[in-house]
């Protein structure tokens, strides 16, 4: 069997993709990123790193670096997209009997903030505040399937969970398309995946949790819990930052995933 993982930007998939890895070795994990994909390209994408870190404006070389990057997956189709796509494909294209894909969602607004922390691909300069982050111009890669067009955080968020939803609905007959909200698998990672291991009739007997993050190692499976659980993110958003969201967000998308904001 062959597992495709597709989330938005900061959802954990590198976790999601470890806990498979570290329990089900014998799940074929499908292409995610550039370096799955072309490995070759690493070395390109460090001079890129380098040459951005030794110039006096150092976004000025991001543009090209995404565009290298964005070449790899311009042929790419489902199966080998990008983990952070959008899942605008062909719904005539029928997914292979063998491929089971998850969804990974997350809060609207801690993704917001996540983001904001970490604006993985940024084009254009961030905004100092997060109040005028959450509206600011945000350029899509060419790999966002959204036709490279200028956005803004909230409606990025809006645009991938539309797909998702589309997406999902063209292929839940088929019992290969499962939903797994980040807050749950941080909560617990044996539970979240549960279900997709009934139905890739795979044994949780023995589960071996992951317990380190893949990118902060100094956060752990314990750290995780209780921030998710507790949803202390919300308290980092401030009264206007909760009504720009109020304005500017889905929310018939947001009660779709089980979202409530």
């Amino acid at each position: 069997m062959r597992l495709k993982i597709f989330g938005e930007r900061n959802t954990s998939t590198n976790a999601m993709r470890s806990v498979f890895a570290k329990n089900y070795p014998q799940i074929e994990l499908l292409p995610a990123t550039v370096l799955d994909i072309a490995p070759e390209s690493h070395k390109t994408i460090q001079q890129f790193d380098k040459l951005r870190r030794g110039l006096p404006d150092p976004r000025l070389s991001i543009p090209e670096k995404e565009a290298h990057i964005d070449a790899v997956f311009a042929d790419t189709g489902l199966l080998n997209a990008w983990k952070h796509s959008a899942l605008n494909f062909d719904n005539d294209e029928s997914l292979p009997h063998d491929v089971y894909i998850i969804l990974m969602v997350r809060h609207p607004m801690s993704w917001l903030l996540s983001l904001f922390r970490k604006p993985y691909h940024a084009i254009y300069p961030l905004e100092d505040k997060f109040e005028d982050f959450l509206t600011q111009c945000w350029p899509t890669v060419a790999r966002d399937r959204l036709n490279k067009i200028i956005t803004t955080p909230i409606d990025l968020w809006n645009l991938k969970l539309e797909s998702y939803k589309r997406f999902y609905e063209c292929y839940s007959d088929t019992g290969q398309v499962r939903i797994i909200k980040f807050e749950d698998f941080a909560w617990s990672q044996k539970s979240a995946i549960s279900g997709a291991c009934r139905d890739l009739q795979l044994s949780t007997e023995n589960f071996i949790e992951l317990t380190q993050s893949t990118k902060e190692g100094r956060k752990d499976v314990n750290w995780y819990r209780n921030y998710y659980q507790s949803e202390m993110w919300r308290i980092e958003v401030s009264q206007l930052g909760w009504q720009i969201l109020d304005h500017k967000l889905d929310r018939e998308l947001s009660r779709y995933f089980n979202y409530v904001c």
